[in-house]
């Protein structure tokens, strides 16, 4: 059990049996209380909502009836002498708890250490069941631009925090290789295409193409029938159309793999709108069997999910060519076939929140005779969700108007390189620690700091990709924002390169102090400086932060506490020195440190970063 939740239900316990509310309950409403001037405390209980619950008859509670109903109850608990609580003291509408503090800092230390990269997991969420994550999703023969930034970057957390809360994660990347879309591009080929521009560089001329036929679409009406024509050629098997698409999809997936290298991001699966093809005549059998097809007033073959104010869905044109939708839906059971899911996540944007609506419907209704078959047992067709999220403001492919993501990355090493320049000392220092091996304070570092031979190039990849990652997870995932060249490569404030500053000098006091780390210290010592129990006290947090983010899906809690954390680290540096610290002291003040180094790396590892062990 992790520290804060073993004095949380200790706390529990003692409240439910000095007032006769359920443990249960109680441990349900303690909160972890913000410290400031006037509170200085690691748990809070909302005292209207326990009176409430003691006295449920009692009506709208008076201040006074509060205050005093929390002095009573911070007298007994006093009189308890619990010995794992120091104070309760009642303040406005909290009781407000402190910890015993060195059993309470020993218990955060020593969990720590018992789980060292495992700290702030929860395998017991999981259960090693499958969930499949569809997120990132990219158009064939298209850049990665920034648009796709949001999307890959909260999927792959979404993937890494279902893997530490006890998930089987499938992330599968479901491209957009198929329909009057890729039509567009193969007839822009036609027309404006060169087979030396395309081996020259693949990605960027289709680019090109794309965005130069969509401008003659606007004017020529041939181009859109032209393109239905092309993608109802590949429907029926043409084998000249269909080598024309192997090969661009081929071409656009080696390029998206480099790109995903870059921001550690990685699949099991790469499917794609091309692949569904054998379960969407099963999609239709199954809708027609249940009575759910209709015709549009346009004679489109669909679903009407009028009654639930969805609209009409169309599956089928007149020409007998499907839809993103009829794909979709035949994505959704080709899931469940191979890979027997039992919860489906769909980073999607929120633009899309009302066809994800319809799709989720017309899966689920389709199913509705199975679920009557066995009412108690879970079904899939009610597992799809949607994790949703606001938009990159201005970008547009269709214009011409895209920022290629390889650009912002490269942009943002740049960046972070001149600055790295511009101290010429610093960066000669950089140069030769990474020609070098590091000097190691102690045999249990070794597989920690073994790995710092990073160049100066290599920091300022990591710093420039720091600086896109965290702000773009900094703020609620539905969130709109306006896409930034100075705000996403800025090195002041709450920003990932200070993340990484924070660590790197973590991993600097081990460097270059002697103190060994001792996991069997006295801490004794660290109980008398605040800033060490408020450091700690943030430590015990982070498990109750991974959940929460986990349940749901927003990567800016995690962002949020690492910020706490750094600063909370800032400032017990400036008073807890660990060099030249003689004794129990320095081995306490190391081992606080070493905690916070693994805190801080296990978060910076869950947003998809590297921690840097040198800057």
């Amino acid at each position: 059990m992790s520290a804060g939740r073993f004095f949380r239900t200790t706390i529990a316990k003692q409240v439910a049996d000095l007032s006769g509310c359920s443990q249960k309950f109680v441990a349900s409403v303690i909160e972890r209380p913000k410290n400031t001037d006037q509170v200085r405390a690691e748990f809070a209980i909302p005292l209207p909502r326990l009176l409430k619950a003691v006295q449920p008859d009692s009506g709208k509670l008076t201040q006074s009836q509060q205050a005093e109903f929390g002095q009573q109850l911070a007298a007994k608990v006093q009189e308890a002498r619990n010995p794992f609580i120091a104070t309760a003291t009642p303040l406005r509408s909290f009781l407000n708890f402190r910890p015993q503090p060195l059993p309470y800092i020993s218990h955060i230390l020593k969990d720590i250490h018992e789980q060292k990269e495992a700290y702030g997991s929860h395998p017991d969420i999981g259960k090693s069941r499958t969930v499949v994550i569809d997120f990132s999703s990219p158009n064939i023969a298209k850049p990665f631009h920034v648009g796709h930034l949001r999307s890959t970057i909260l999927g792959a957390f979404c993937k890494r925090i279902c893997m530490a809360c006890g998930w089987n994660v499938v992330a599968l990347n479901y491209l957009g290789d198929w329909g009057k879309q890729y039509g567009i591009l193969a007839v822009g080929y036609e027309k404006y295409g060169s087979a030396e521009a395309l081996a020259n560089d693949p990605i960027r001329h289709l680019y090109d193409v794309y965005v130069k036929i969509s401008a003659d679409a606007t004017t020529d009406p041939s181009v859109d029938d032209a393109a239905k024509d092309y993608f109802r050629r590949m429907e029926e098997g043409d084998e000249k159309a269909l080598e024309t698409w192997r090969h661009f999809r081929d071409l656009s997936i080696d390029a998206l793999k480099e790109v995903y290298k870059r921001i550690r991001t990685s699949f099991e699966c790469y499917s794609g709108e091309s692949t569904v093809g054998p379960w969407i005549p099963q999609v239709f059998e199954t809708l027609e069997a249940q009575g759910l097809l209709s015709r549009s007033d346009t004679g489109a073959l669909g679903v009407d999910l009028s009654r639930f104010n969805l609209g009409f869905v169309s599956l089928r044109r007149n020409d007998g060519t499907t839809l993103y939708a009829t794909r979709d839906i035949a994505s959704a059971m080709a899931r469940q076939e191979l890979f027997h899911f039992d919860r489906a996540l769909y980073v999607v944007g929120s633009e899309q929140e009302h066809y994800m609506q319809q799709l989720y419907k017309i899966v689920e209704w389709m199913f509705e005779h199975e679920r009557a078959q066995a009412p108690q047992k879970p079904h899939w067709s009610q597992s799809l969700e949607h994790i949703k999220f606001g938009r990159i403001m201005g970008m547009s492919t269709r214009k011409g108007t895209a920022i290629f993501l390889d650009d912002i990355l490269d942009a943002a090493r740049e960046h972070m390189l001149a600055l790295t320049k511009e101290n010429e000392y610093k960066y000669a220092q950089l140069v030769a620690e990474s020609q070098k091996e590091m000097p190691l304070d102690a045999a249990e570092d070794v597989t920690l700091l073994a790995k710092g031979s990073e160049t100066p190039e290599d920091i300022a990849e990591e710093l420039g990709l720091s600086a896109v990652v965290i702000q773009d997870l900094a703020s609620r995932r539905v969130k709109d924002y306006e896409f930034n060249w100075s705000r996403m490569t800025d090195s002041r404030g709450d920003t990932g390169v200070y993340l990484q500053y924070a660590y790197a000098r973590l991993c600097g006091i081990e460097r270059k102090s002697d103190v060994p780390l001792d996991p069997e210290v006295n801490l004794s010592s660290l109980i008398h400086h605040e800033q060490a129990l408020e450091l700690a006290n943030i430590l015990s947090q982070y498990p109750e932060v991974v959940e929460k983010a986990y349940h749901s899906f927003e990567p800016h809690l995690v962002v949020q506490y690492l910020m706490t954390l750094a600063h909370a680290i800032s400032s017990s540096q400036s008073v807890l020195r660990v060099k030249g610290m003689e004794g129990d002291v320095g081995k306490a003040r190391r081992f606080l440190f070493w905690a916070a180094r693994t805190t801080m790396g296990n978060g910076l590892r869950l947003v998809g970063l590297e921690p840097l062990e040198r800057m």
